[in-house]
């Protein structure tokens, strides 16, 4: 019977059939070469997509802005002009119609006081009757009465007038707006003479005239008042000016008589 091998020994011997081949692995690329590709590729790709870009910006710009108009600037005193127009009969004769209108509502009471009156004085100051003391009472209350009416009457007189002064003004404020367009003007501002040197009397007129005039300067041939005027035929054209009078030639004048000679004695 023989020995088992030695286990030291057991290992099996290495045959050429048994070795592996060698792997099939690439060779490494250098990096430089792989750096150089990669810049040939970017700049390709920019290069196709470049006109592409460009014709989009193009098309993506904004319009161009429209031109900006030149600003034509004209000024006109606008409240002498509407206080000259509701002072024109047209105006004037429909507010004093309204005056007689609240006249005659009021002149009914008017008249009853007036005969409660003449009947107070009728029976004396210092009668101290029954009627006396209900004339008295009577007076008082159409008094009231008419105190009242009064004040809702001239309320309702501002209303009007205030009404009449609006309609005037809106009047001259179309009238004025056409005159400047037709002039070729853009902005029309409503404001008075600036070098007007009337002085306030109150602290109300002073800040109506400083409100007045938001323009203090403005050129020559920007104010359209006195032509607004004229056209309106609220103010009477300017005079032409006088032609001059050519120089006479002054008459010459007549040379003395002589005197007839004396005659001679015989």
């Amino acid at each position: 019977m023989q020995p088992y091998p030695n286990s030291q020994n057991t290992a099996l011997p290495i045959t050429s059939a048994s070795r592996q081949a060698p792997s099939s692995r690439p060779s490494s690329i250098p990096l430089t070469a792989l750096l150089s590709a990669l810049i040939i590729s970017s700049v390709a790709v920019g290069l196709f997509w470049m006109p592409m870009f460009q014709n989009a910006q193009a098309t993506a710009q904004p319009p161009a802005a429209a031109p900006v108009a030149v600003a034509n600037i004209a000024i006109i005193d606008i409240y002498r002009i509407s206080a000259k127009l509701v002072s024109t009969n047209a105006y004037t004769s429909r507010m004093e119609a309204k005056r007689e209108e609240l006249r005659k509502r009021i002149a009914p009471m008017d008249n009853e006081l007036k005969a409660i009156t003449e009947k107070f004085k009728a029976l004396g100051p210092d009668n101290k009757s029954p009627e006396a003391q209900q004339a008295a009472a009577a007076f008082e209350a159409k008094q009231q009465d008419i105190m009242k009416l009064s004040q809702g009457l001239d309320r309702e007189m501002d209303t009007f007038v205030t009404a009449i002064n609006y309609e005037a003004y809106l009047a001259v404020v179309r009238q004025a707006q056409a005159l400047a367009k037709a002039s070729g003007f853009t902005y029309l501002f409503a404001s008075r003479p600036a070098d007007d040197t009337t002085v306030p009397g109150s602290a109300g007129a002073f800040m109506q005239s400083v409100m007045s005039r938001p323009v203090l300067l403005a050129p020559s041939g920007t104010d359209l008042t006195t032509e607004l005027l004229i056209s309106m035929k609220l103010d009477e054209p300017p005079a032409p000016p006088a032609m001059p009078v050519p120089n006479a030639v002054p008459a010459s004048t007549p040379a003395p008589a002589t005197p007839a000679p004396a005659p001679k004695p015989v």
